[in-house]
């Protein structure tokens, strides 16, 4: 397994030195496949909620709200509200 620093080496030499995928395997004495593994995780990790956090004040407004924007598409375009 890669160490995040290990990950944060091979893509700065990459795409930052310009150096290819071989001379980096070479380098850092690990295979290329290895490499080329390390270069397609280079997304930076993401916080991912298990659940989404309550809204305990707008859930209750929230219908209301859709009422107002469903009635004020009969109004003329000049007296509607911003919300799209």
């Amino acid at each position: 397994m890669i160490s995040v620093v290990n990950k944060e080496i091979i893509r700065r030499l990459y795409f930052k030195q310009q150096k290819s995928i071989r001379w980096i395997a070479r380098e850092l004495k690990m295979s290329r496949k290895t490499v080329r593994k390390a270069l397609v995780d280079s997304d930076e990790p993401k916080y991912n909620l298990t659940r989404p956090k309550p809204k305990p004040v707008t859930s209750h407004i929230r219908p209301i709200i859709k009422q107002w924007l469903q009635e004020e598409k009969q109004y003329p375009t000049k007296q509607r509200y911003t919300a799209r």
